[in-house]
Protein backbone atom coordinates (compact mmCIF):
# COMPACT_ATOMS: atom_id res chain seq x y z
CA UNK A 1 0.00 0.00 0.00
CA UNK A 2 1.82 3.03 -1.37
CA UNK A 3 2.27 6.27 0.68
CA UNK A 4 -0.06 4.81 3.17
CA UNK A 5 0.46 4.98 7.21
CA UNK A 6 1.89 1.72 8.34
CA UNK A 7 -1.02 2.10 11.22
CA UNK A 8 -3.69 2.39 8.16
CA UNK A 9 -2.16 -0.85 7.01
CA UNK A 10 -2.22 -2.83 10.36
CA UNK A 11 -5.92 -1.46 11.12
CA UNK A 12 -7.49 -2.21 7.52
CA UNK A 13 -5.61 -5.77 8.13
CA UNK A 14 -7.14 -6.62 11.22
CA UNK A 15 -10.34 -4.92 10.30
CA UNK A 16 -10.98 -7.07 7.69
CA UNK A 17 -9.56 -10.28 9.72
CA UNK A 18 -12.06 -9.69 12.23
CA UNK A 19 -14.78 -9.16 9.67
CA UNK A 20 -14.13 -12.44 8.30
CA UNK A 21 -14.42 -14.41 11.96
CA UNK A 22 -17.52 -12.12 12.78
CA UNK A 23 -19.12 -12.14 9.59
CA UNK A 24 -18.56 -15.79 8.13
CA UNK A 25 -21.32 -15.17 5.73
CA UNK A 26 -20.55 -11.97 4.12
CA UNK A 27 -19.84 -11.62 0.65
CA UNK A 28 -17.60 -9.29 -1.60
CA UNK A 29 -19.98 -6.88 -2.03
CA UNK A 30 -20.63 -6.56 1.77
CA UNK A 31 -16.66 -6.55 2.06
CA UNK A 32 -16.82 -3.78 -0.79
CA UNK A 33 -19.12 -2.12 1.49
CA UNK A 34 -17.19 -1.97 4.60
CA UNK A 35 -14.14 -0.56 3.26
CA UNK A 36 -16.62 1.78 1.48
CA UNK A 37 -17.63 3.04 4.19
CA UNK A 38 -14.65 3.54 6.09
CA UNK A 39 -13.27 6.14 3.81
CA UNK A 40 -16.43 7.75 2.44
CA UNK A 41 -19.22 7.13 5.48
CA UNK A 42 -22.79 7.67 4.54
CA UNK A 43 -22.87 10.77 2.35
CA UNK A 44 -24.98 9.24 -0.81
CA UNK A 45 -27.60 8.42 1.35
CA UNK A 46 -28.25 11.87 2.14
CA UNK A 47 -31.03 14.03 -0.33
CA UNK A 48 -31.86 16.14 2.52
CA UNK A 49 -31.85 15.71 6.37
CA UNK A 50 -35.43 16.03 6.93
CA UNK A 51 -35.74 12.93 4.38
CA UNK A 52 -33.24 10.70 6.47
CA UNK A 53 -34.71 11.10 10.06
CA UNK A 54 -38.33 10.09 8.69
CA UNK A 55 -36.76 7.29 7.26
CA UNK A 56 -34.87 6.76 10.05
CA UNK A 57 -37.85 7.21 12.18
CA UNK A 58 -39.24 4.53 10.19
CA UNK A 59 -36.76 1.87 10.51
CA UNK A 60 -36.40 2.16 13.91
CA UNK A 61 -40.19 1.74 14.69
CA UNK A 62 -39.34 -1.57 12.97
CA UNK A 63 -36.22 -2.68 14.85
CA UNK A 64 -36.82 -6.66 15.67
CA UNK A 65 -35.60 -7.91 18.91
CA UNK A 66 -32.17 -8.55 17.84
CA UNK A 67 -31.47 -5.48 15.89
CA UNK A 68 -32.69 -3.63 19.44
CA UNK A 69 -29.38 -5.80 21.47
CA UNK A 70 -27.15 -5.20 19.45
CA UNK A 71 -23.80 -3.01 20.43
CA UNK A 72 -24.09 0.82 20.11
CA UNK A 73 -20.97 0.96 17.59
CA UNK A 74 -19.62 -1.26 15.13
CA UNK A 75 -15.95 -0.04 14.14
CA UNK A 76 -14.69 0.53 10.71
CA UNK A 77 -11.54 0.80 9.94
CA UNK A 78 -11.08 4.31 8.93
CA UNK A 79 -12.46 7.87 9.94
CA UNK A 80 -15.79 6.36 10.12
CA UNK A 81 -17.89 4.11 12.72
CA UNK A 82 -21.35 2.48 12.70
CA UNK A 83 -24.09 3.88 15.36
CA UNK A 84 -26.30 0.95 15.46
CA UNK A 85 -30.22 1.94 15.73
CA UNK A 86 -29.81 -0.01 18.81
CA UNK A 87 -28.79 3.57 20.66
CA UNK A 88 -32.38 4.81 20.41
CA UNK A 89 -32.55 3.43 23.52
CA UNK A 90 -30.19 6.34 24.92
CA UNK A 91 -30.50 8.90 22.55
CA UNK A 92 -33.62 10.58 19.88
CA UNK A 93 -33.75 9.94 16.37
CA UNK A 94 -33.26 13.39 16.07
CA UNK A 95 -29.79 13.12 17.52
CA UNK A 96 -28.71 9.65 15.74
CA UNK A 97 -29.65 11.85 12.63
CA UNK A 98 -27.67 14.73 13.44
CA UNK A 99 -24.57 12.40 13.92
CA UNK A 100 -25.21 10.69 10.77
CA UNK A 101 -25.69 14.35 8.26
CA UNK A 102 -23.25 16.30 10.00
CA UNK A 103 -20.58 13.17 9.30
CA UNK A 104 -21.79 12.97 5.84
CA UNK A 105 -19.64 16.43 5.65
CA UNK A 106 -16.45 15.24 6.74
CA UNK A 107 -14.87 13.16 3.76
CA UNK A 108 -11.32 12.98 3.18
CA UNK A 109 -9.72 14.24 0.21
CA UNK A 110 -7.50 11.41 -0.47
CA UNK A 111 -10.28 9.32 0.25
CA UNK A 112 -10.73 7.79 -3.22
CA UNK A 113 -7.13 6.25 -2.76
CA UNK A 114 -7.38 5.30 0.24
CA UNK A 115 -10.01 3.06 -0.55
CA UNK A 116 -8.30 1.49 -3.75
CA UNK A 117 -5.47 0.74 -1.49
CA UNK A 118 -7.56 -1.05 1.05
CA UNK A 119 -9.37 -3.07 -1.73
CA UNK A 120 -5.89 -4.46 -3.06
CA UNK A 121 -5.19 -5.58 0.54
CA UNK A 122 -8.90 -7.02 0.71
CA UNK A 123 -7.32 -8.96 -1.89
CA UNK A 124 -3.99 -9.87 -0.80
CA UNK A 125 -5.12 -11.41 2.06
CA UNK A 126 -7.86 -13.49 0.36
CA UNK A 127 -4.61 -14.74 -1.87
CA UNK A 128 -2.52 -14.97 1.42
CA UNK A 129 -4.99 -17.62 3.15
CA UNK A 130 -7.61 -19.02 0.13
CA UNK A 131 -9.40 -20.57 3.62
CA UNK A 132 -9.81 -16.67 4.97
CA UNK A 133 -13.24 -15.83 3.21
CA UNK A 134 -16.45 -18.11 1.53
CA UNK A 135 -14.90 -17.10 -2.22
CA UNK A 136 -11.98 -17.27 -3.87
CA UNK A 137 -9.31 -14.46 -4.53
CA UNK A 138 -10.37 -14.98 -8.33
CA UNK A 139 -13.98 -13.86 -7.30
CA UNK A 140 -12.61 -10.52 -5.45
CA UNK A 141 -10.47 -9.59 -8.48
CA UNK A 142 -13.14 -10.53 -10.84
CA UNK A 143 -15.86 -8.07 -8.76
CA UNK A 144 -13.04 -5.10 -8.08
CA UNK A 145 -11.99 -5.23 -11.63
CA UNK A 146 -15.90 -4.43 -12.64
CA UNK A 147 -16.69 -2.17 -9.40
CA UNK A 148 -13.74 0.52 -10.53
CA UNK A 149 -15.20 0.21 -13.94
CA UNK A 150 -18.50 1.45 -12.35
CA UNK A 151 -16.60 4.41 -10.57
CA UNK A 152 -16.36 2.55 -7.02
CA UNK A 153 -20.22 3.55 -6.52
CA UNK A 154 -21.49 2.35 -3.15
CA UNK A 155 -23.00 -0.86 -2.93
CA UNK A 156 -26.13 -2.47 -0.93
CA UNK A 157 -25.30 -5.36 1.50
CA UNK A 158 -25.90 -8.57 -0.27
CA UNK A 159 -28.93 -10.67 0.77
CA UNK A 160 -27.19 -13.21 2.57
CA UNK A 161 -25.75 -10.83 4.88
CA UNK A 162 -29.39 -9.21 5.49
CA UNK A 163 -30.45 -12.34 6.66
CA UNK A 164 -27.93 -13.74 8.39
CA UNK A 165 -26.95 -9.90 10.67
CA UNK A 166 -29.85 -7.90 10.32
CA UNK A 167 -27.94 -4.74 9.65
CA UNK A 168 -29.58 -1.31 11.05
CA UNK A 169 -26.80 1.33 11.47
CA UNK A 170 -26.11 4.49 10.61
CA UNK A 171 -22.35 5.69 9.95
CA UNK A 172 -20.97 8.52 11.67
CA UNK A 173 -17.27 9.98 12.14
CA UNK A 174 -15.38 7.76 15.12
CA UNK A 175 -14.95 11.15 16.91
CA UNK A 176 -18.49 11.49 18.11
CA UNK A 177 -18.89 7.99 19.00
CA UNK A 178 -17.05 8.11 22.90
CA UNK A 179 -19.85 10.53 24.03
CA UNK A 180 -23.67 9.22 23.65
CA UNK A 181 -24.00 10.00 27.43
CA UNK A 182 -23.07 13.25 26.92
CA UNK A 183 -25.55 13.43 24.07
CA UNK A 184 -28.26 12.27 25.91
CA UNK A 185 -27.86 14.48 29.27
CA UNK A 186 -27.86 17.50 26.81
CA UNK A 187 -31.43 16.34 25.25
CA UNK A 188 -33.05 15.53 28.37
CA UNK A 189 -31.99 18.91 29.57
CA UNK A 190 -33.08 20.32 27.02
CA UNK A 191 -36.21 18.61 27.50
CA UNK A 192 -36.94 19.24 30.93
CA UNK A 193 -35.75 23.35 30.88
CA UNK A 194 -35.37 24.41 27.55
CA UNK A 195 -31.61 25.36 27.66
CA UNK A 196 -28.48 23.56 29.08
CA UNK A 197 -25.18 24.72 30.68
CA UNK A 198 -22.17 21.64 30.06
CA UNK A 199 -19.23 22.64 31.84
CA UNK A 200 -15.84 20.15 31.14
CA UNK A 201 -13.17 20.20 33.44
CA UNK A 202 -9.92 17.59 33.59
CA UNK A 203 -6.71 16.98 32.77
CA UNK A 204 -4.48 19.47 30.98
CA UNK A 205 -3.75 17.54 27.11
CA UNK A 206 -7.73 15.25 28.17
CA UNK A 207 -9.51 16.97 24.99
CA UNK A 208 -11.09 19.32 27.02
CA UNK A 209 -11.04 22.12 23.79
CA UNK A 210 -11.10 19.62 20.99
CA UNK A 211 -14.62 18.38 23.15
CA UNK A 212 -16.41 21.72 23.08
CA UNK A 213 -15.61 22.14 19.17
CA UNK A 214 -16.95 19.06 18.93
CA UNK A 215 -19.92 19.83 20.21
CA UNK A 216 -20.47 23.11 18.42
CA UNK A 217 -20.67 21.10 15.01
CA UNK A 218 -23.28 19.19 16.57
CA UNK A 219 -25.59 22.16 18.72
CA UNK A 220 -26.06 25.64 17.98
CA UNK A 221 -24.05 26.75 21.02
CA UNK A 222 -22.09 29.57 22.50
CA UNK A 223 -18.41 28.25 23.83
CA UNK A 224 -16.53 30.15 27.06
CA UNK A 225 -12.96 29.11 27.68
CA UNK A 226 -11.29 29.22 31.43
CA UNK A 227 -8.25 29.98 29.55
CA UNK A 228 -9.53 32.97 28.65
CA UNK A 229 -10.01 34.13 32.20
CA UNK A 230 -6.24 33.38 33.37
CA UNK A 231 -5.67 35.33 36.43
CA UNK A 232 -4.47 38.92 35.43
CA UNK A 233 -1.05 40.40 37.26
CA UNK A 234 -2.88 42.70 39.26
CA UNK A 235 -4.47 39.68 41.08
CA UNK A 236 -1.55 37.38 41.38
CA UNK A 237 -0.80 38.06 45.33
CA UNK A 238 1.24 35.30 47.60
CA UNK A 239 -2.10 34.70 49.03
CA UNK A 240 -3.74 34.15 45.87
CA UNK A 241 -1.60 31.72 44.35
CA UNK A 242 -1.49 29.99 47.41
CA UNK A 243 -5.15 28.97 47.34
CA UNK A 244 -6.19 25.75 45.74
CA UNK A 245 -7.93 26.97 41.80
CA UNK A 246 -6.38 30.71 42.37
CA UNK A 247 -5.09 30.38 39.26
CA UNK A 248 -8.15 31.25 36.98
CA UNK A 249 -10.00 34.81 37.90
CA UNK A 250 -13.13 33.05 38.60
CA UNK A 251 -14.92 36.16 39.72
CA UNK A 252 -14.59 37.76 36.96
CA UNK A 253 -15.63 34.59 35.26
CA UNK A 254 -18.80 34.15 37.06
CA UNK A 255 -19.87 37.75 36.81
CA UNK A 256 -19.32 38.11 33.25
CA UNK A 257 -20.15 34.87 31.86
CA UNK A 258 -21.89 32.70 34.30
CA UNK A 259 -24.39 35.68 35.41
CA UNK A 260 -25.07 36.85 32.02
CA UNK A 261 -26.17 33.54 30.63
CA UNK A 262 -28.26 32.35 33.79
CA UNK A 263 -30.20 35.81 32.85
CA UNK A 264 -30.22 34.38 29.22
CA UNK A 265 -29.41 38.26 27.86
CA UNK A 266 -26.63 39.78 25.53
CA UNK A 267 -23.73 40.37 26.98
CA UNK A 268 -20.00 41.17 26.08
CA UNK A 269 -16.65 40.14 27.45
CA UNK A 270 -13.18 40.93 26.89
CA UNK A 271 -10.61 37.25 26.92
CA UNK A 272 -7.28 37.63 28.83
CA UNK A 273 -4.92 37.29 26.22
CA UNK A 274 -1.53 36.11 28.13
CA UNK A 275 1.14 36.94 25.45
CA UNK A 276 0.65 40.51 26.07
CA UNK A 277 -0.48 39.86 29.73
CA UNK A 278 -3.83 42.20 29.27
CA UNK A 279 -7.35 41.84 28.12
CA UNK A 280 -8.22 41.31 24.27
CA UNK A 281 -10.56 42.98 21.84
CA UNK A 282 -14.37 42.29 23.19
CA UNK A 283 -16.17 39.66 22.34
CA UNK A 284 -20.33 40.40 22.05
CA UNK A 285 -22.23 37.11 22.91
CA UNK A 286 -26.03 36.17 21.83
CA UNK A 287 -28.39 34.07 24.57
CA UNK A 288 -28.61 30.33 23.06
CA UNK A 289 -30.16 26.98 24.70
CA UNK A 290 -26.97 25.22 25.05
CA UNK A 291 -23.33 26.85 26.29
CA UNK A 292 -20.33 24.93 26.98
CA UNK A 293 -17.95 26.37 29.82
CA UNK A 294 -14.51 24.28 29.07
CA UNK A 295 -11.29 24.38 30.73
CA UNK A 296 -9.42 23.77 34.29
CA UNK A 297 -10.63 25.49 37.50
CA UNK A 298 -13.83 26.20 35.18
CA UNK A 299 -15.87 23.72 37.51
CA UNK A 300 -14.35 25.51 40.83
CA UNK A 301 -17.03 24.97 43.51
CA UNK A 302 -17.64 28.66 43.29
CA UNK A 303 -18.94 27.83 40.27
CA UNK A 304 -20.96 24.96 40.22
CA UNK A 305 -23.87 26.26 40.71
CA UNK A 306 -24.37 27.58 36.93
CA UNK A 307 -24.17 23.80 35.49
CA UNK A 308 -26.42 21.56 34.42
CA UNK A 309 -24.19 18.46 33.01
CA UNK A 310 -21.02 18.43 34.47
CA UNK A 311 -18.10 16.78 32.59
CA UNK A 312 -14.68 15.47 33.29
CA UNK A 313 -12.36 14.39 30.89
CA UNK A 314 -8.85 12.21 32.44
CA UNK A 315 -5.56 10.83 30.29
CA UNK A 316 -2.74 8.96 31.56
CA UNK A 317 -0.08 10.36 32.63
CA UNK A 318 2.35 9.09 29.74
CA UNK A 319 -0.64 10.48 27.36
CA UNK A 320 -1.24 13.54 29.17
CA UNK A 321 2.57 14.60 28.50
CA UNK A 322 2.86 12.87 24.48
CA UNK A 323 -0.22 15.61 23.70
CA UNK A 324 1.38 18.48 25.16
CA UNK A 325 4.61 17.59 23.64
CA UNK A 326 3.30 17.90 20.66
CA UNK A 327 1.24 20.77 21.17
CA UNK A 328 3.21 22.98 23.13
CA UNK A 329 6.56 21.80 22.97
CA UNK A 330 9.71 20.74 25.45
CA UNK A 331 10.06 23.99 26.94
CA UNK A 332 6.58 24.40 28.01
CA UNK A 333 6.11 20.76 28.30
CA UNK A 334 8.67 21.33 31.51
CA UNK A 335 6.56 24.24 32.60
CA UNK A 336 3.51 21.99 32.83
CA UNK A 337 5.05 19.34 34.42
CA UNK A 338 7.01 21.45 37.42
CA UNK A 339 4.13 23.81 37.80
CA UNK A 340 0.63 23.70 36.18
CA UNK A 341 -0.18 20.05 36.61
CA UNK A 342 0.83 19.55 39.61
CA UNK A 343 -1.66 22.70 40.46
CA UNK A 344 -4.40 21.10 38.56
CA UNK A 345 -3.51 17.48 40.19
CA UNK A 346 -3.98 19.45 44.13
CA UNK A 347 -7.48 21.62 42.71
CA UNK A 348 -9.11 17.96 41.71
CA UNK A 349 -7.92 16.35 44.60
CA UNK A 350 -8.52 18.92 47.17
CA UNK A 351 -11.83 20.14 45.59
CA UNK A 352 -13.25 16.89 44.62
CA UNK A 353 -13.87 17.75 41.10
CA UNK A 354 -13.86 14.07 39.28
CA UNK A 355 -16.14 13.42 42.04
CA UNK A 356 -18.66 16.02 41.33
CA UNK A 357 -19.14 15.33 37.70
CA UNK A 358 -22.12 13.66 36.44
CA UNK A 359 -20.05 12.10 33.72
CA UNK A 360 -16.47 11.11 33.24
CA UNK A 361 -14.64 10.62 29.91
CA UNK A 362 -12.90 7.92 28.89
Amino acid sequence: MRNVDKQDIWETRQFLLDCAEQFPRAQVRDYVKHLYQSEFGGEHLISDGESSLAYLKEEIEHLTERQKKKPYFFPLCGHFCRINLSSSKVISPEMINRLFVVSSRYVQKAAWFALEEKLKLFLELSREDPSLFPFTAEEIEAYLKEYKERGYQPVHHSEEYRQAYEPAYRVIRREYQDYLPLYAAIENCLREKGSVNVAIDGNSGAGKTALANLLTTLFDCNVFHADDFFLPLEKRTPERLQEVGGNMDRERFREEICEPVREKKPFAYRPFDCSVMQLGEEIKVEPKQINIFEGSYSMHPDLQEYYDVKVFLSVSPAEQSNRILERNGGFMLRRFLEEWIPKENTYFEGMKIREACDLVFP
